[in-house]
């Protein structure tokens, strides 16, 4: 899990990236606390119960590459989560079945969900990377 934000994140692209302080050693990195969007429970989630659930803190990405010596550049596969975008997390799905017999470079993220995704807006309010008109 990368998380290293902070205030000066996007204000300044001319510097290139610095390594995390997190790093630790690869047991730190396997194992994080569950991390849901907020939803409203569902019996899908093993982790459930009545009501809402969720953390507003929860856009992550996470990314894996199992430890092989690659020779050429490998395939990166981006996996959503199952739920429709109304439920679920990249929590309850683990990565071994794809990895284990696959070398790719794994991008698996959290998103938001329901009325707090941005499928829920009219797209004229969606802000985009094309110039403005005029």
């Amino acid at each position: 899990m990368i998380r290293d934000f902070n205030e000066n994140t996007f204000r300044n692209k001319t510097k290139l990236p610095r390594e995390s302080d997190f790093w630790g050693n690869e047991t730190d990195l396997n194992y994080h606390e569950p991390i849901y969007c907020p939803q409203v429970a569902s019996s899908y989630i093993s982790d459930s119960h009545a009501g809402v659930i969720g953390q507003e803190d929860c856009l992550f990405l996470d990314v894996y590459v199992r430890k092989v010596e690659v020779q050429e550049p490998l395939p990166v596969l981006i996996y959503f989560h199952p739920g429709r975008f109304s439920f679920g997390s990249k929590e309850e799905y683990g990565v071994d079945f794809l990895l284990k017999y696959n070398e790719m470079i794994l991008v698996v993220p959290n998103y938001r969900l329901g009325i707090l995704d941005c499928s829920c807006c009219d797209e004229s309010e969606i802000s985009t990377n094309e110039p403005s008109p005029g």
